[in-house]
């Protein structure tokens, strides 16, 4: 008997985000869309947040009853629905960008940006099998406020965090870069390479605002831990010592490898290292 649900008429909105998808990839605005989905009926979008009451001065007497009003919401994008495909594609977070136009990323004065990030820890990731990572445009667009949800099919991938031995999660906040090191859900380490100003605590509640959202509002979460580490020489270098620091705490302790500190032979080295996984 054949299956009705692979004949059925592809709807408008199944079309468009298609077309979005396939023409830009995923973008974050795109992303918003399809995780704020009012339409999809598999249960993977997330709840509308109800009308706020505004108050409005009438009269001389701020805050009486007659001076309430609903303020509008901006409004609400096209319901997107948000298929297992779509969830490969944003995890997949693939750049449209040619070779070239990504590895500029690592000319002298350039900030990394996600993709080179991403693709690298990815790599360091899979030294071993008992080892998790959180993709930047995951932990930034996946917080969620506590009245909200996160799909069915992301939220199962990042509740195995609690059972690795070690995963990465990197956090940008404000153009700079940290890195997160957990261990399962026994403690977490705490990388910034510029600790003298002070980004600890905005980090901080990034990563608590999604671990909640992943392993629920009722689990006692560690307090990051400060790990030394060095200390970048300027205020571009950020995203380039997360992923030395990502890749000394990735390797075996045995391991004997050099990996350049000087901010040009760092540079360097990390781009050869993304050039050969692009």
């Amino acid at each position: 008997m054949s299956n009705p649900q692979k004949h059925k008429i592809q709807r408008q909105s199944d079309a468009r985000r298609s077309a979005q998808l396939q023409d830009g990839g995923v973008t974050p605005h795109l992303f918003r869309a399809c995780l704020r989905s009012d339409g999809n009926r598999r249960s993977v979008a997330l709840p509308r947040a109800p009308a706020r009451a505004s108050v409005k001065p009438e009269d001389g007497k701020p805050g009486s009853p007659e001076a309430a009003s609903t303020k509008k919401d901006e409004p609400a994008p096209s319901p997107i629905d948000l298929t297992e495909q779509d969830v490969d594609a944003i995890l997949d977070n693939k750049s449209h960008e040619d070779h070239e136009a990504r590895l500029r990323v690592f000319e002298p004065g350039m900030w990394l940006n996600d993709d080179a990030i991403d693709v690298i820890l990815r790599d360091f990731s899979a030294r071993n099998l008992r080892f998790g990572r959180v993709g930047s445009t995951e932990s930034t667009i996946l917080q969620r406020s506590q009245s909200e949800r996160i799909p069915a099919a992301l939220r199962k991938r990042f509740r195995s965090l609690a059972m690795t031995d070690l995963w990465l999660m990197p956090v940008c906040d404000s153009g700079h870069w940290v890195l997160f090191v957990g261990h399962g859900m026994d403690t977490i380490d705490y990388f910034d390479s510029l600790l003298v100003n002070g980004y600890k605590t905005r980090m901080v509640a990034v990563l608590n605002d999604f671990l909640r959202c992943v392993w629920g509002t009722d689990v006692a979460l560690p307090e990051p831990r400060t790990a030394m580490c060095p200390q970048q020489p300027n205020g571009f270098d950020c995203g380039l010592h997360v992923l030395r620091n990502a890749d000394i705490v990735t390797r075996h302790p045995g391991s004997h490898h050099i990996i350049p500190f000087l901010p040009n032979e760092l540079r360097a080295y990390y781009k050869a290292v993304y050039q050969s996984l692009l």
